[in-house]
C-alpha cells in the first residue's frame, strides 16, 4: 500500500509508521546536528541547574541570566535553558571579546 497524505494512520503497519516517522525526523534535523546535544538531556532547569552546567556559583549564574547573555524561557518562577543555546551563546560572547 502506498502512503499518501490522505492515508489514515490506522491503516499503516508498524514498520510503515516507523519509516514515516524516521523520514520526517531526518527531514527536520539538519545533517551533523543531534537532537539531544549534551548528556542526553537537552534542557537545564532553574538557576541551580545553570550553575551546575556552567561550573559557577548560583549568584554568578543569576548575573549571567540577568545580563541577557543566555536565552531562556520562564513560566512563572520556573526557568528552562536549552543546553545547546547556552553553550552557543556563551561561546559567541567569549569570541566577541
Amino acid at each position: 500500500m502506498k502512503i499518501t497524505a490522505d492515508t489514515p494512520l490506522v491503516y499503516l503497519t508498524v514498520s510503515q509508521l516507523r519509516e514515516l516517522i524516521s523520514s520526517e525526523i531526518s527531514k527536520n534535523i539538519p545533517q551533523g546536528e543531534t537532537p539531544n546535544p549534551v548528556d542526553g538531556e537537552a534542557h537545564i532547569y532553574g538557576l541551580n541547574g545553570l550553575a551546575d552546567f556552567l561550573g559557577c556559583s548560583i549568584p554568578t549564574a543569576a548575573r549571567i541570566k540577568k545580563s541577557g547573555k543566555v536565552p531562556f524561557l520562564q513560566f512563572g518562577r520556573k526557568m528552562i535553558f536549552n543546553k545547546a543555546e547556552v553553550t552557543k551563546s556563551l561561546s559567541n560572547y567569549r569570541s566577541k571579546k
